[in-house]
């Protein structure tokens, strides 16, 4: 008999069905589910942290399920956490680094959208790198073990998803926004960009960047 599929949130209401069913996570198939079970499988062989791809039907996939916690709104306190964000961006830096030789083997169509860019393709961006993606280990939750939910990849710049992830993870956002998301305290944003700009192995020009890119990136979320 097949296990009880367990739905699961992100706390927003009116998110797509995603459902755990024993060792799988099953959803809906997005436009560029092909695409993504191609690099998906490709980072799985390399032995990176990432979700490894089951099948590929018409309507729906299945993943292998990632043990651990991810944060959910509104956000726990221990997201926090400042060894938390070097923990997380230094992972999204490995998978970028792991994507880059990828971008021109790996044909599309990608479901291009979050903060897209026209520049040239440096390397495979998770596309929505928001806290719930995230899976941390419920023992240590200052370590990131894995990015999930992979059905925005798409090639692009590795400042447009270092933007996404500062928007919600510094946050770059308004104070009452961040108080309304459960910050219990307005962080101390330059020191934790500052964090996040060194753990990701920014350059002083990319470090210039980031502020136009969560503008772009703000105007599409």
């Amino acid at each position: 008999m097949e296990p009880a599929a367990v739905r699961l949130s992100d706390g927003k209401v009116g998110t797509a069905q995603v459902e755990r069913v024993g060792d799988l996570v099953r959803r809906a198939v997005g436009p560029g589910a092909p695409a993504v079970h191609r690099l998906l499988a490709r980072l799985a062989d390399a032995g990176l942290p990432v979700p490894h791809p089951v099948r590929l039907g018409p309507d729906v996939e299945e993943l292998t399920f990632v043990d651990g916690i991810t944060p959910t709104l509104p956000w726990p306190a221990w997201m926090a956490s400042d060894d938390l964000l070097v923990s997380a961006a230094r992972l999204l830096r490995s998978l970028h680094d792991a994507t880059a030789p990828l971008v021109a083997e790996l044909d599309g169509p990608w479901w291009t959208w979050v903060g897209a860019g026209d520049e040239p393709a440096e390397v495979i961006r998770h596309g929505d790198p928001w806290p719930p993606n995230l899976v941390v280990d419920p023992d240590h939750r200052t370590r990131a073990v894995a990015w999930i939910d992979w059905d925005l990849a798409q090639p692009g710049r590795r400042i447009d998803d270092v933007a996404a992830f500062a928007k919600h993870w510094v946050p770059l956002m308004s104070d009452d926004r961040a108080r309304a998301h459960g910050w219990p305290a307005v962080p101390d944003r330059a020191h934790r960009i500052d964090l996040l700009a060194d753990a990701d192995g920014l350059t002083a020009e990319q470090r210039d960047e980031v502020p136009g890119a969560v503008a772009r990136f703000a105007r599409t979320t």
